[in-house]
């Protein structure tokens, strides 16, 4: 049986494509989202830390105190919520708030509470960033356990995401690769600039490369719309 996997975007997206696999009958398809690729990545009993998991975490980090700046804060209603807020959008940076510690008391305090935070986490949940260094280590294995990879519904995913490179990426520069989405026409470079539909994006772990799949149009259109590069099948396309 082949493995393909299909990562898709959002909760309601993710059962409605669960419910058309089922009905379709679809064999050796795995749904995920992103995080959840990444904790089959990391391999044991690992998964993404939920919201009932880093909120107690985030409350059990504020009660140790000894804070610089935030301390005054703490006693404050929504606080708990507003450091997780700003936690998750420093993971979503892609920050390191360790290496970030010694810029700024209020960083110190917040690379503090991180650190509490992950001791106070349950077994195996993960915060984002520290997910996706487990991935990483182990994406020699990404073939074996995903298969084909195809997006649905992502417009822009952190370029690390899409690298079977098995060197750790430079943090400070992540960049994001942008795609055309389903629906969306490029122009295939391999074949006379002739237009291409793209029905689905994924991701080929044999060329290591963000793959389009869709159907060829006539006649070609202008030089200057957005351009594709066939692989080994009119149906695969990459972009340049």
């Amino acid at each position: 049986m082949r493995r393909t996997t299909l990562i898709i975007h959002g909760p309601l997206a993710f059962r409605m494509r669960r419910l058309a696999a089922a009905r379709a009958g679809a064999a050796g398809l795995q749904l995920m989202t992103l995080p959840q690729v990444a904790a089959r990545l990391a391999g044991g009993f690992t998964r993404p830390a939920a919201l009932h998991e880093l909120e107690p975490a985030v409350q059990q980090a504020m009660a140790a105190g000894g804070y610089a700046e935030l301390e005054p804060m703490l006693a404050l209603p929504g606080t708990p919520r507003a450091l997780l807020t700003t936690l998750r959008k420093i993971w979503d940076a892609d920050l390191d708030l360790q290496a970030l510690a010694p810029e700024a008391p209020r960083l110190a305090d917040l690379a503090l509470i991180e650190r509490r935070v992950h001791e106070a986490l349950p077994p195996g949940a993960l915060t984002p960033r520290a997910l996706r260094d487990g991935a990483i280590k182990r994406l020699q294995f990404a073939r074996a356990a995903l298969g084909p990879v195809e997006l649905e519904g992502h417009v822009e995913v952190p370029s690390r995401v899409l690298s079977t490179d098995q060197r750790a990426p430079n943090p400070t520069g992540s960049t994001l690769v942008q795609v055309i989405m389903p629906g969306g026409r490029g122009l295939n470079i391999r074949n006379g600039n002739e237009e291409f539909e793209i029905e689905s994006i994924f991701f080929n772990p044999v060329l290591s490369e963000l793959c389009y799949r869709g159907h060829s149009l006539r006649p070609p259109f202008s030089q200057s719309q957005p351009s594709c590069q066939c692989r080994a099948k009119a149906s695969t396309a990459i972009t340049t």
